[in-house]
């Protein structure tokens, strides 16, 4: 449904067009009546006067074309000899609309023309008078107040829609860093999900394979290892989903792995052959599910490099806290390099996760020379949630 009555005006221009018409008419009416010269039949300067309204319904749309189609008429009732410029009324509100709604930056000179324009008129034949006398100069200088006012709404109106210009730039920005983080959170809840499990699984089924013709016990014991850490991922995999369905449901950090757990999952490493010490300090200790999350998180990725690709028969986990932060170290055997530079999305996605709740994540070499050593160090007054 439009807010226009007519092409190019809106119902406020509408009503405009009738005050003014009315007005007009008005004026023209009473001047008739004082006229102190003769003019032409009466009825063609009340047509006139409407027909000097009329074009203000386009003022918004085409206020120049409005402004000269108002201007002629009004010349036309001067030169046509009735008395007075009661039509010219309507070249206040040209002008006005002129300096406010011209596409150019130069309306004000427009509409300074439309001024001189004003004062010229009445100084033409049938009937003139003099440009300096107050009926012409009164009138010019409530049409520059016009002209005035028009230029000042012109520019209120710039720095609005600037303002609004702005406003959708950066709604956009946001709206695209939302989305870049969802996809962000996204990428890295499957990665923590699939790559640990998928590891597992892979080497339990390995194990499986190898041995299910000479030793059926181990071969079902890896098969089970491997539906257990397919039962633990499902979960996981589930909220992930949700989240990238975008069912407006926030996830759930009270529902996710916690540091409780961690034993659990080392467990589930141990089931592919690694010797794996763990030691948790960390017993009462008051943590941000976030903080936990992560905390879990960094310790199943670093457990499943070891897995993957150290090589290593044995490693250890300590989760410890000195009150102001707490610290998580993994250390293995393996061939690691130790560098605490460049990796894997693993790798990123640790330093992310300890980032998420202020910490680092330092990679180097594990304290006895061989295999590396992850160390986490996440505060423990973060509040984030």
């Amino acid at each position: 449904m439009t807010t226009e009555r007519w092409p190019g005006g809106t119902p406020a221009d509408t009503a405009l067009v009738v005050v003014v018409a009315v007005v007009s008419v008005a004026g023209v009416a009473s001047e008739m009546a004082a006229a102190p010269h003769p003019y032409p039949i009466g009825v063609g300067g009340f047509v006139l006067a409407i027909f000097a309204a009329l074009p203000l319904i386009a003022r918004r749309r085409a206020p120049i074309a409005v402004a000269v189609a108002v201007t002629l008429i009004v010349l036309v009732y001067h030169l046509l000899g009735y008395p007075g410029l009661a039509p010219a009324l309507a070249m206040f509100v040209s002008i006005y609309s002129v300096a406010a709604y011209a596409r150019t930056s130069w309306g004000w000179l427009y509409g300074l023309a439309g001024v001189v324009a004003a004062m010229i008129i009445p100084a033409l034949p049938k009937y003139p008078v003099t440009w300096y006398s107050y009926s012409v100069t009164g009138p010019a200088i409530g049409l520059v107040a016009a002209l005035v006012v028009g230029v000042a709404a012109r520019r209120r109106r710039l720095d609005n829609d600037a303002r609004i210009r702005e406003a959708e730039v950066t709604t956009r920005a946001q709206m695209h860093q939302r989305l870049a983080e969802e996809r962000l959170t996204i990428a890295r809840e499957l990665h923590d999900v699939l790559a640990h499990s998928m590891s597992i699984i892979a080497v339990q089924s390995g194990a499986a394979l190898d041995a299910i013709d000479t030793d059926v016990a181990a071969a079902k014991q890896a098969m089970v290892a491997v539906r257990s850490v397919a039962k633990r991922a499902l979960p996981d995999l589930r909220a992930v989903l949700a989240l990238l369905r975008g069912d407006g449901e926030p996830v759930d950090l009270h529902a996710q792995p916690r540091i409780a757990d961690i034993g659990d999952l080392v467990d589930s490493v141990r089931g592919t052959g690694l010797e794996i010490n763990l030691d948790m300090s960390t017993a009462g200790e008051d943590f941000t599910p976030l903080t936990e999350l992560a905390a879990f998180r960094i310790v199943q990725e670093a457990l499943t490099n070891v897995v993957r690709h150290a090589g290593a028969t044995k490693a250890a986990v300590s989760l410890r806290s000195d009150g102001s932060r707490l610290t998580v170290e993994v250390a293995d055997d393996g061939r690691g390099s130790g560098d605490d530079v460049g990796g894997g999305l693993g790798i990123v996605g640790m330093r992310e996760r300890a980032g998420l709740v202020g910490g680092t994540v330092h990679i180097g070499p594990a304290p006895t020379g061989i295999g590396t050593l992850v160390t986490a160090h996440l505060p423990i007054e973060t509040r984030l949630l």
